[in-house]
């Protein structure tokens, strides 16, 4: 794992980590201690995912809030992103993984639209938009998307207002699958990705699943909660997947952000490599002397 990380990093091999005389280079060391100022609530314990809900963390897992899953986007070269509200990791190291929750406040979301999910249609919707994100992939010199399909076509369940799916993204050096889950509440949508290796996915949603029935959102944003006169959002869950998120393509490259957070492969390598550096955090912990933190910011 570390001979891995360090070779994302710098082009390095486990030989060269585990030599006594070798050195880190500056910008190494930089990007090193930075992800080590990073503060990591472990399990159990629970977790606050902004004012808006909150998540168990067992044992075996580390979890930061708003401010760490900010610097874990910018330490790798993305715009910080205010509804960006936490980040899940498994401390073992043979697991590659990532869960990541950030809050999209476009009000309640009616869920009377549950038997009309096209999936098609949606995904047909979706490979349309791959040419604009490319074009912005090119102008930020990322990896550009070869090709789109469901992993796992759209699902909602009406006993716990989550809706999700997986895309299955195509990239010159490889394939990335993202597990999205979206936990409708009383003022918006809570957005859980989970970014991990294709080949043990199958293994992983069920952790990950397992691990989301200790999310909640808190008093008064539960989605039973909604009052007449609370903001609606503009569509519904057909919208939510798909036509909703092809608008906020148009306007911030959200089909390229999908590439540039979440693909793994060559230079798409961003939220990806947190799974990595997640796992080896003990060894930079003693590299610079830290503790682990007892509450996330």
């Amino acid at each position: 794992m570390l001979g891995l990380v360090l070779a994302l990093i710098g082009g390095l091999n486990p030989a060269m980590a585990q030599d006594e005389e070798f050195e880190f280079s500056a910008e190494q060391l930089e990007l090193l201690e930075r992800y080590a100022a990073i503060e990591w609530q472990e399990g159990p314990a629970t977790g606050q995912i902004g004012d808006i809900a909150e998540l168990q963390i067992p044992e075996g897992y580390s979890f930061t809030g708003a401010q760490g899953a900010q610097d874990l986007l910018e330490l790798y070269g993305n715009p910080r992103n205010p509804s960006m509200l936490g980040a899940l990791i498994p401390n073992a190291e043979d697991e590659d993984w990532t869960l990541v929750f950030q809050f999209s406040d476009i009000g309640y979301v009616d869920d009377t639209d549950r038997d009309k999910l096209d999936a098609e249609a949606i995904m047909s919707d979706f490979r349309a938009g791959i040419p604009a994100g490319n074009q912005q992939r090119r102008a930020m010199n990322m990896e550009e998307m070869t090709s789109m399909s469901w992993q796992e076509r759209p699902f909602y369940n009406p006993q716990t207002n989550n809706l999700t799916w997986a895309l299955k993204l195509d990239f010159p050096s490889g394939t990335s699958i993202n597990y999205d889950i979206r936990m409708l509440g009383r003022r918006g949508v809570m957005e859980a990705t989970l970014v991990g290796d294709p080949e043990t996915y199958a293994s992983v949603v069920p952790v990950v699943n397992q691990l989301l029935e200790g999310y909640q959102f808190t008093s008064g944003n539960k989605y039973a909660e909604w009052k007449q006169g609370d903001k609606v959002a503009a569509y519904g869950l057909a919208g939510l997947v798909g036509g909703g998120a092809l608008v906020a393509a148009s306007k911030t490259g959200l089909l390229a952000k999908l590439g540039v957070l979440f693909a793994k492969g060559g230079k798409a390598i961003i939220i990806g490599m947190i799974v990595f550096f997640g796992a080896i955090g003990s060894f930079i912990k003693k590299l610079f002397g830290g503790s682990d933190s007892e509450t996330a910011r």
